[in-house]
């Protein structure tokens, strides 16, 4: 499930951080200009 570039992951967690008080998780999904997606679980 972890196919997110470790530069993507680290940018969505410091917005969380920046974003939320108190724990969450995260579910992102994206797909690329060339058609694959990806998707995590933070």
């Amino acid at each position: 499930m972890h196919n997110l570039r470790p530069k993507d992951k680290e940018a969505i967690c410091r917005i969380a951080k920046e974003s939320f008080n108190s724990p969450v998780e995260i579910l992102a999904y994206g797909s690329r200009v060339n058609g694959d997606s990806h998707d995590t679980r933070i």
